[in-house]
């Protein structure tokens, strides 16, 4: 003997849960079908243990990121010379054109 849905008046299959034309159930309560249902089997399963080893690997390449950027930076020179007009340099070692001999 043929089903049909009480909602839309399809054929159902004999084993069908869920009308294949508008996705109402079988025992008449609706299914919420916006085109994009995906169903997992069982051995599809996100745990919190999962979202734990994401967060360190993100956070683990974001500090390698911050590593490296540091790494290659550009660098100053550490002593810049001797100060304006041959006077000493920054260290307050001698300056000017005659290493402060005279």
């Amino acid at each position: 003997m043929a089903r049909y849905c009480e909602n839309c008046g399809a054929e159902l299959s004999e084993t069908a849960k869920f009308c294949s034309n508008c996705g109402v159930s079988v025992n008449g309560t609706a299914a919420a079908d916006d085109g994009n249902t995906v169903t997992l089997d069982d051995s599809s399963s996100f745990t919190s243990s999962d979202a734990v080893k994401i967060a360190g690997t993100v956070a683990g390449v974001a500090a390698g990121a911050s590593l490296l950027r540091w790494l290659t930076r550009p660098r100053r020179p550490r002593h810049p010379g001797p100060g304006p007009m041959g006077g000493p340099g920054p260290m307050g070692g001698p300056g000017g054109p005659h290493g402060g001999r005279f």
